[in-house]
């Protein structure tokens, strides 16, 4: 789940806002590519 975490088998962290365009990466990105992802408003 995004938004939110478990501790001690509690749901905790409570995201106050929204998540929008959520990406998955199989590694780590470059700062490069993380600027052109954000120009992009990917």
């Amino acid at each position: 789940m995004i938004g939110r975490a478990k501790f001690g088998g509690n749901s905790v962290d409570y995201l106050d806002g929204t998540v929008d365009q959520v990406h998955f990466f199989d590694r780590s990105l470059g700062a490069e590519e993380v600027r052109t992802l954000y120009a992009s408003g990917r």
